[in-house]
């Protein structure tokens, strides 16, 4: 961590810098009356150095035996989970891809090398199956991840303004479950999905969910490969989209039908363009 630090600061030697250790930084058990106080309140705001847009979050995946891995724990699932949410890809890195004796030169190689394969964020429900395969050293905890995860998918999921998940590599059954994502995203504006591979399935999902999006102003999905039957479907549901002002589908594949579909619909649903081309 010191060795990031310092390649971090080298880039950046103005840069102002807040270190949270979650484990290192919370009254672990036993706890004394004040301090499981102490844990409680910080329970409640945990949320915001994990999941918040403006945080990088550095996952130590590289575990020792005898310790479980990373991966069947119920709090480093939780943690990832919901940096998951809405922090931008490259501001979550691996550090177990980190190379130890590797000579960097930068913070941005560090980045290129550890920035996480991410998947979409689960749903509270998909959440709640997912834990429990997770092993936790005290039962107790796993019914209070589950309620904490639920309580900061709304904060975040519900009041977020954008979802900016571009060039994952996505294709059609992550696009589903980020599709799953929307009906939550009431105040969402701004979904940008651009360089994903959606095809038809992934945007047929996106397409069905979308009008539960009332305050969506700008949709891109350029360079997603999309045909004419996907074209159909965005045209179906943007009818219901009545905030919509910008459609972005630069860099596929649609066709004359899929374009007159896209067009027949423009004057029903009151937003103002199609970006087609680059």
């Amino acid at each position: 961590v010191f060795r990031l630090l310092e390649l971090l600061l080298r880039d950046d030697p103005f840069k102002e810098v807040a270190l949270f250790i979650d484990y290192c930084s919370l009254y672990q058990k036993p706890r004394t009356p004040l301090q499981q106080a102490s844990f409680e309140r910080a329970l409640q705001n945990i949320g915001i150095w994990f999941a918040h847009r403006e945080t990088t979050v550095w996952r130590v995946t590289r575990i020792q035996e005898p310790f479980l891995p990373y991966s069947s724990r119920g709090w480093p699932t939780f943690e990832c989970a919901i940096s998951d949410l809405i922090t931008e890809g490259k501001q979550v890195l691996d550090l177990g891809k980190f190379q130890k004796y590797c000579a960097y030169s930068s913070f941005g190689e560090v980045e290129q090398q550890c920035t996480v394969n991410r998947k979409p964020p689960p749903t509270p429900d998909g959440f709640q199956r997912r834990i429990e395969t997770c092993t936790f050293a005290d039962e107790a905890d796993r019914a209070l991840v589950v309620r904490r995860y639920t309580e900061i998918f709304h904060g975040f999921v519900g009041f977020t303004r954008s979802i900016l998940f571009r060039g994952l590599g996505w294709g059609p059954p992550d696009l589903e479950a980020c599709a799953a994502l929307l009906p939550f995203a009431s105040k969402l504006r701004r979904l940008d999905l651009e360089g994903n591979a959606a095809g038809k399935n992934g945007t047929a999902a996106l397409a069905f969910e979308l009008p539960h999006c009332t305050c969506l102003a700008e949709l891109s999905l350029a360079r997603n490969g999309l045909d004419d039957e996907a074209a159909s479907a965005l045209a179906h549901a943007i009818v219901h989209c009545k905030t919509l002002r910008l459609l972005d589908l630069a860099g596929n594949d649609i066709g004359d039908s899929g374009a007159a579909e896209l067009a027949n619909a423009l004057p029903r649903s009151g937003f103002g363009g199609v970006r087609f081309c680059s």
